[in-house]
C-alpha cells in the first residue's frame, strides 16, 4: 500500500516561538490638568480667593459656591441646610430619677394668736342721752403685743324687737372708733388694731331710748403681724 503526506497533518499548530526582546521606551504623557480645591471659610468667598472650578463652603453659614467662575466671579451660594423636618415620635418615658436631697429646714412660722369672747344673753343698755355712758356689751383681751384683725358683733332690740342703737369700740377704756349706728343685721366693727399685751379691747352700745338691750354678741382678735 502506498504511502504519501498526512494532509490533517500539515494544519497543527507548530511549537510556541522564544520570546522577543524588550521594546523601546515609550514617549512622556502629557501632564494632567490641574485639581479643583474645596475652600472653607466663616464668611462668603472673595473674589480673589480660588481658582475657576474651585468650590468654596462658608462654613458660618453652611452655604456652597462654586464652580468658581472663567471671569474670576462666584455664583450665588447654595444653602447646604435643608428644610426642617417632621416632628419624630414621642419617646419612651424615662426611668424615675434619683430621690432628690432633703431641703434644709425651714424657718419656723409665726404663731397664730386667736383670741375671743362671746356674750348671748341680753345685756340692757342705758338709753343715750348725753348723760349716762355707753354700756359695755362684750370685752376681749389681747394674748400679745402686735397688730390684730379685731371683729365685733351684737344684735340690737327694744323689747323683742330689733332696733337701732349707738356703738362704739373701746381699747382701755378710751373711744378708738367714733360712734356709729348698729342693728341686728350688720357687723358692729372690723379693722385692725395695734394693741399691748393685757390690752382691753370692748363693744360699748346705748340704746336710743330706755328698754333697749344687746344679745348674741361676741368679740374676736386675730394677731396678723407682730
Amino acid at each position: 500500500m502506498p504511502t504519501g503526506i498526512d494532509f490533517f497533518d500539515s494544519w497543527r499548530k507548530g511549537q510556541d516561538g522564544a520570546a522577543g526582546i524588550t521594546g523601546a521606551a515609550g514617549l512622556k504623557g502629557r501632564d494632567g490638568q490641574d485639581g479643583k480645591t474645596l475652600w472653607d471659610g466663616t464668611k462668603d468667598p472673595e473674589i480673589t480667593w480660588g481658582a475657576p472650578g474651585d468650590m468654596f463652603i462658608n462654613a458660618t453659614t453652611k452655604t456652597l459656591f462654586g464652580p468658581k467662575n472663567l471671569d474670576g466671579t462666584w455664583p450665588a451660594g447654595v444653602s447646604m441646610v435643608g428644610p426642617k423636618g417632621d416632628q419624630g415620635p414621642m419617646g419612651l418615658t424615662g426611668a424615675t430619677g434619683a430621690t432628690g436631697a432633703t431641703g434644709a429646714t425651714g424657718a419656723t412660722g409665726a404663731t397664730i394668736q386667736y383670741v375671743s369672747s362671746r356674750v348671748d344673753s341680753p345685756v340692757a343698755l342705758n338709753a343715750y342721752d348725753g348723760i349716762l355712758p355707753e354700756t359695755t356689751v362684750v370685752s376681749v383681751t389681747a394674748p400679745g403685743n402686735g397688730t390684730y384683725l379685731a371683729s365685733f358683733y351684737t344684735e340690737i332690740y327694744q323689747g323683742s324687737t330689733t332696733a337701732n342703737g349707738l356703738c362704739s369700740i373701746f381699747k382701755n377704756g378710751v373711744n378708738v372708733s367714733g360712734q356709729f349706728s348698729q342693728n341686728s343685721s350688720i357687723k358692729s366693727y372690723e379693722n385692725t388694731l395695734t394693741l399691748l399685751s393685757g390690752d382691753v379691747v370692748s363693744l360699748r352700745c346705748n340704746g336710743n331710748t330706755s328698754g333697749y338691750s344687746a344679745q348674741n354678741s361676741f368679740a374676736y382678735l386675730l394677731k396678723v403681724s407682730n
